[in-house]
């Protein structure tokens, strides 16, 4: 079992990396978007002769390559989504004071003083708010 020091210092790690995992998440789901769009798009060969130009096929079928893609990035998404859910669950049990300071602090790594004077609260205000986010988050 991983103590209280190695569970925040992973919860940090993974709000700092929470921007990357999002656009991950999205990157791997517009590959199979756009791989479904190339195989229900693809109109069937026409019935004349196959003419060759630059020694490529114009109408070669590549739908193993489409099916490849979907299938790796399925596989990606298995890696990438449940770790964006379980940051996601986590920010939910936050209050809207809570989640602009973690999001403000890890997720745009902005100071404390420019959170403090976005936020028009004290510095230690933004702390506080920040180490009780933490300690709930934590204890989901």
């Amino acid at each position: 079992m991983a103590t209280l020091a190695e569970r925040k210092e992973y919860l940090e790690n993974e709000l700092r990396s929470y921007r990357y995992i999002v656009d991950q998440c999205y990157r791997w789901e517009q590959v199979i978007v756009n791989a479904e769009i190339a195989i229900y798009g693809v109109s069937s060969p026409h019935a004349k002769d196959v003419i060759y130009e630059n020694a490529g096929d114009p109408y070669e079928c590549k739908y193993n390559s489409l099916y490849e893609d979907i299938k790796k990035a399925k596989v990606q998404l298995l890696i990438w989504q449940p770790r964006r859910q379980w940051i996601e669950e986590r920010l939910g049990t936050l209050n809207q004071e809570e989640y602009q300071a973690i999001k403000y602090y890890y997720v745009l790594k902005q100071s404390q003083d420019w959170i403090a004077d976005v936020l028009q609260i004290g510095r230690r205000t933004v702390q506080r708010r920040i180490d009780k986010a933490i300690e709930k988050m934590l204890n989901f």
